[in-house]
This record gives C-alpha cells, sequence and structure tokens, in this order.
C-alpha cells in the first residue's frame, strides 16, 4: 500500500517519588495538610507499584528513590529489573541518608544492553555534586531498536539561582546554565 509501518511504542515513565526519609522532614511544614498513614512506607510503596503495574511502562525512572531494593523487588514479579545510581553522600547536607535515580525495565519488552551512572561536578564547589544520573542503552525486543534512556534529579543551588540573576542585570534569566 505504500505506507510505512509505525514505529514501536515505547513507554518510558519518569516519577519522582519522594525520598521516604524526606517525609519526614518539618511535618508541619512540608505536609501538614498529607494525612500521616499516606506518608508511611508500605502504603507508598504499594501505591507507587500500583502505578507502575498499572500502566506497564517499557522503562520507569525513579527520581529520589532511597527504598531501591524494596521496590525492586516489589516489581519483580510483574517482570522488571533495575539498576541503582545513588547520589555521593555529602555531609555538608545534614542528610543522613542516601537516594538516588534508579531505572526499572520490563523483561518482556526491552532488554538492557548497557548502562552507567554518572556523578555530576559541582562547578562552584569544585567537588563531585550530589546530583547523579543513570543512563541505559536499551533493545526494544519486538523491533530489535535501540534507545538511550537518562534519568537524571537535578537541583537547582540557590547560589545558581542568584548567579543568573546577577548575569541578567537583576532579572531573572530565561533558560541557560549556570
Amino acid at each position: 500500500s505504500g505506507c510505512a509501518a509505525a514505529p514501536p511504542l515505547l513507554r518510558i515513565m519518569q516519577w519522582n517519588m519522594l525520598a521516604q526519609d524526606l517525609t519526614k522532614s518539618s511535618p508541619t511544614e512540608n505536609f501538614f495538610r498529607t494525612p500521616p498513614h499516606v506518608l508511611e512506607w508500605e502504603h507508598r510503596k504499594s501505591a507507587i507499584v500500583e502505578h507502575i503495574t498499572k500502566y506497564m511502562p517499557d522503562i520507569a525512572c525513579i527520581e529520589e528513590n532511597d527504598r531501591f531494593f524494596e521496590l525492586a523487588d516489589a516489581l519483580r514479579p510483574a517482570g522488571y529489573c533495575g539498576v541503582f545510581s545513588p547520589k555521593v553522600s555529602d555531609p555538608a547536607s545534614g542528610f543522613a541518608f542516601r537516594d538516588g535515580v534508579s531505572m526499572l525495565w520490563n523483561t518482556s519488552t526491552v532488554r538492557m544492553l548497557n548502562s552507567v551512572n554518572v556523578n555530576f561536578i559541582d562547578n562552584v564547589k569544585q567537588a563531585v555534586s550530589s546530583q547523579v544520573a543513570s543512563i541505559g542503552i536499551f533493545e526494544h525486543i519486538a523491533s530489535s531498536q535501540q534507545i538511550c534512556v537518562a534519568g537524571v534529579h537535578l537541583k537547582v543551588r540557590s547560589y545558581s539561582l542568584e548567579n543568573r540573576v546577577k548575569r541578567c542585570g537583576g532579572k531573572q534569566c530565561q533558560g541557560g546554565t549556570t
């Protein structure tokens, strides 16, 4: 008929799950309108697993994951495997936990060919920052096509915003890097 075949459908989910240890931070300021039982890990874990298995993404990139092994174990019966890229611990941050970025993939639809964890450099401190990325090369099993997927969790630092404002003559710049 002269029509090209439709490209294979690939479903990718990106989700900041909120690190469990952050649910305990300043309950009178951050989560004061949230019923306490909703913030409990068992409740949140079952809700996260329910959403992932409902939408069945081929690849799910999860940020602020500080319960990777528990989440991966809970998703294994649905056919998911995963990798985890932990943040570098920063004693100055005051946080005692380690979260990071994880990538989970549905083994019946994609195959991970390679992965790498990336630690970003903080240009102001001239040191490895607590910001990370997990990058994976996947093969779509049905089509044999390859795709590169990156899960990353970046934060705007107050000094970055201040520097951007200074460079723009006191007005906040749109876009660009700091």
